[in-house]
């Protein structure tokens, strides 16, 4: 009991940071503490479209493309140690304002970023994909950054990241957790306009909520899963 209570503690740590030390053992001893841990998001049948509204009340209509791409960093981000739904938020943030969730080619650049599947063309510099990526700035090929999951990985980082450490992804940034999630989503992209990712989070939050469902108790391993 002692073992599972400290495990407990440790990734209640790793999500939340200093904080942690104020909880009470039974909030500590929730099972929903684990929402945090690798397996603990699981993703559902996806809807055709979700609709949500941002902070500056502006009305937003997702399609089953962009949710399918919310689905994979969802997934991804379920996998990966340390990132938890706060990461996930923060990385839908960053991924509906660089792209508005879709995968974008950048011909003018990289002409042959159109030979991989995309949701259109953009002109933004060098930049690839969900997250805006660069490939002159270190992120990866062209290849890698025409894939949806690569993305999403590289945005998360940390140490099985695959460009750790730098640039740096989620988690290799100090502290990111008791940043406010505009703040950390701006951290790794290092846009010049820092301030529009917190806009986007109630949207961010609307599309967790309605692509995931609980993980299932007991013995059972988590499965993840995107609807057909």
């Amino acid at each position: 009991m002692l073992r599972k209570f400290l495990a407990t503690l440790a990734v209640a740590a790793v999500c939340f940071g200093p904080a942690t030390v104020l909880l009470s053992v039974a909030v500590l001893a929730n099972p929903a503490i684990a929402a945090c841990a690798p397996g603990s998001l699981i993703v559902g049948p996806i809807p055709d479209s979700l609709t949500a509204t941002t902070k500056n009340g502006e009305t937003v209509t997702l399609n089953r493309q962009q949710l399918t791409h919310a689905a994979a960093i969802i997934t991804v981000g379920g996998q990966t140690d340390g990132v938890g739904r706060p990461g996930v938020v923060i990385a839908l943030m960053a991924a509906l304002t660089e792209s508005h969730l879709r995968m974008l080619a950048n011909t003018g650049t990289y002409p042959e970023s159109a030979n991989f599947p995309n949701d259109g063309d953009a002109s933004d510099h060098d930049s690839l994909g969900l997250f805006q990526m660069r490939p002159q700035a270190g992120w990866g090929t062209v290849a890698e950054l025409m894939d949806p999951n690569y993305q999403a990985r590289a945005f998360y980082g940390g140490p099985a990241g695959p460009n750790y450490p730098s640039p740096r992804g989620l988690l290799d940034i100090p502290g990111w957790q008791q940043l406010d999630p505009g703040e950390a989503a701006q951290a790794v992209e290092v846009s010049a306009y820092p301030d529009r990712y917190q806009n986007y989070q109630p949207v961010a939050e609307a599309i967790l909520t309605a692509l995931t469902r609980p993980a299932p108790s007991g013995g059972g391993e988590d499965r993840f899963a995107t609807g057909r």
